[in-house]
């Protein structure tokens, strides 16, 4: 998995340092640090929360998951989870 990683962020460096050098196609070329970790975000995109993690919405959580109160008493934010 890791060797995968380092595969995509070495890609990606590489394209990024060529849209940067020829300027693009009109668009305004990336700057930045961030540029390569929003180039990332792109191409793996947004994470979603597993089983038993913390969430807000059911959008944080991955499918088939839903962001649910586990206790009947008190849905502060420890009590809200990921669940199936």
């Amino acid at each position: 998995m890791m060797k995968k990683l380092t595969i995509l962020i070495l890609v990606a460096t590489a394209l990024l340092s060529t849209h940067v050098m020829v300027g693009g196609d009109g668009e305004k070329p990336l700057m930045g640090r961030n540029a390569a970790n929003r180039l990332l975000a792109i191409g793996i995109g947004k994470r979603c929360k597993t089983e038993d993690y913390l969430c807000q919405r059911d959008e944080d959580c991955c499918s088939g998951l839903d962001c649910r109160c586990t206790v009947n008493a008190n849905c502060s934010p420890p009590y809200i989870k990921c669940k199936p």
